[in-house]
């Protein structure tokens, strides 16, 4: 296993670039912008999303590198003399395939996690742990990078292929002396899921325990299936299912390209119903799936220039319009991250994001009195979320007051959110902008998913000498008591 520290000297050796293009930002539909990452003449393919990274696979005038973007800046990842492809990403991580053997970017370093003989296909990365197909000299085999070691999975006659991981937990398609099944590894054992007469059951796809995969006696002609970690359930029977990775899982949610009897549409699957979300004359496929926003792309005939559309549980839109084909790869399987999306379009990179309005929180500030003057360390402010989201998955870095003041103290429990704001900011900022009086404040922040909470509260600010607290002590813990007690009752 060999280190490559991305410091000052191996920026050099690596030839780690920025890139200084500009993003261009094309045309859209209402709350969304669509941007456009790169812009060269080589081809750019197999972009993946996580959080605001993106990754892709591009072309730098001599050979295939990995290129990232953070959000902001675009970094050329790699800089050698042979081909990278097939780029992975899980929140900062990047793995990727080159010269036959596996790489790993962690945010700051490059480790190449494979130096052998065999040569690796189907390379899939959650959080560390990274998984991939590579040969024995006999057969293809499953084998495991735990972020310190390599853990082989199988060792058998049989080829074991197609592996997919979340968390500690892969699963893969072998062959078991009599057909194709499939196996699932949970960190320190493997089950087989299936074991029917079935000739191909492929493709599997995971998301925690939860697993999809399409089934048939035909290649091409296959039904769907779900398996909930104690029970498989067969999702389509009759109604031909496109494989190869024409699905796609999110917890018990699963979408899928199936022929409808006329052309080709997306379904989805929410954990109890079937939905069919298309059903016209265009040809629809590879549908991607991010809790209960679908993502995929259609035409009106096979081969033809297809658009991307977005389906967020009850509204279908178009993003794309345009002369040429855009994209994905059957097997690149992140492609949506909450309700950004990416491609590939006539050779370059393109990202959409929605720009969805604030949800509503509400949020009360104590004290609710605060003199310029006062000496205190803290403002308290107590958040509670609509009931269909949960505090946990508040991102507590972004939480501001005002757009302007950032949290210092968090606190989040089952129901709600306390946070506390430095005193001495919020007075200074308010002794800039406001004069004495009655003053709506607004908190803000964002989910995990990108998702934007705004809520208000008024407040009574004084501006009077003395250098006491505003009000006495324990008065915002009993505030906040009572808050507690709101909530119970």
């Amino acid at each position: 296993m060999r280190n490559f520290n991305l410091n000052i000297g191996c920026l050099l050796l690596l030839a780690f670039v920025i890139l200084s293009f500009s993003s261009k930002v094309h045309a859209q539909p209402d709350d969304w912008i669509i941007t456009q990452l790169t812009d060269n003449s080589y081809d750019d393919k197999g972009a993946q999303i996580y959080g605001s990274n993106v990754v892709w696979e591009g072309h730098d005038g001599s050979d295939s590198e990995i290129f990232l973007y953070d959000g902001t800046t675009t970094m050329q990842l790699t800089n050698n003399n042979y081909n990278d492809f097939c780029p992975r990403i899980h929140g900062s991580n990047v793995v990727w395939q080159g010269s036959g053997e596996i790489f790993l970017y962690d945010g700051d370093t490059i480790t190449q996690i494979t130096d052998d003989s065999f040569v690796a296909y189907w390379t899939q990365i959650h959080g560390s742990n990274v998984v991939w197909t590579a040969w024995d000299g006999n057969d293809f085999e499953i084998f495991l990078y735990d972020g310190n070691s390599t853990i082989q999975l199988t060792n058998n006659d049989y080829g074991d292929q197609m592996p997919q991981i979340y968390g500690s937990n892969v699963v893969w398609e072998g062959y078991d002396g009599n057909d194709i099944e499939i196996f699932l590894y949970d960190g320190s054992t493997t089950t087989q899921i299936t074991d029917n007469d079935i000739r191909y059951d492929i493709v599997p796809r995971i998301h925690g325990s939860n697993i999809a995969w399409v089934a048939g006696q035909e290649l091409h002609r296959y039904d769907l299936f779900f398996y909930d970690g104690n029970s498989v359930t067969q999702l389509t029977t009759g109604q031909p299912v496109r494989g190869e990775g024409y699905h796609s899982i999110y917890g018990s949610n699963v979408a899928w390209c199936g022929y409808d009897g006329h052309d080709w549409d997306i379904f989805l699957y929410d954990g109890k119903t079937t939905t069919q979300v298309t059903d016209d004359d265009y040809y629809h496929q590879i549908p991607r799936i991010y809790g209960s926003n679908v993502v995929w792309f259609g035409s009106h005939g096979h081969g033809s220039d297809y658009e991307i559309y977005f389906y967020d549980g009850s509204t279908i839109t178009q993003l794309t319009d345009n002369n040429y084909t855009d994209h994905w790869f059957a097997y690149d399987n992140r492609q949506i991250y909450g309700s950004d999306v990416v491609w590939q379009g006539s050779g370059e990179i393109f990202l959409a994001t929605r720009i969805l309005p604030p949800i509503e929180a509400e949020v009360q500030i104590t004290p609710n009195t605060l003199n310029l003057q006062s000496k205190g360390k803290w403002i308290m402010c107590v958040i509670w979320l609509p009931e269909d989201y949960n505090v946990a998955d508040i991102d507590v870095n972004s939480i501001l007051l005002e757009d302007e003041v950032p949290v210092g103290l968090v606190w989040l429990g089952d129901e709600f959110a306390v946070v506390k704001f430095s005193r001495g900011a919020i007075q200074e900022f308010l002794s800039e902008v406001e004069t004495p009086g009655e003053v709506e404040l607004v908190v803000s922040g964002e989910l995990s998913d990108g998702t934007i909470f705004e809520g208000t509260d008024t407040i009574r600010v004084i501006d009077v000498g003395g250098g006491k607290n505003d009000e006495p002590p324990g008065k915002a813990l009993k505030q906040l008591n009572r808050n507690r007690k709101r909530i119970k009752g």
